[in-house]
């Protein structure tokens, strides 16, 4: 998932700070602060590769997880932009 103006590394930390677990990559990825070479294969620019988030459901994953991860992304999302200042982000009605 890429949200443009909001940088990954910081999204997992918000998120997990709220027990939701989601990466910045395949697990086997060792260099977490270059943008993904598969991300930049599939075209995206090295920002929006580093503005991707890698969500994995399984099947202990519950539909409770899934609303709490969609509660609260679109706040993170909101903060993040506000703190980078990002002049033109949507509002979280229309992300």
């Amino acid at each position: 998932l890429t949200i443009r103006d909001a940088e990954s590394e910081s999204m997992v930390l918000m998120l997990d700070a709220q027990d939701i677990a989601v990466s910045l990559g395949s697990s086997c990825s060792s260099q977490a602060l270059k943008p993904s070479h598969v991300l930049l294969a599939i075209g995206l620019s090295p920002r929006e590769a580093q503005s991707t988030l890698l969500i994995t459901l399984g099947y202990t994953n519950t539909v409770q997880d899934i609303d709490c991860l969609v509660k609260a992304l679109p706040d993170v999302v909101m903060r993040l932009r506000q703190i980078a200042g990002s002049a033109d982000f949507p509002t979280s009605n229309n992300q």
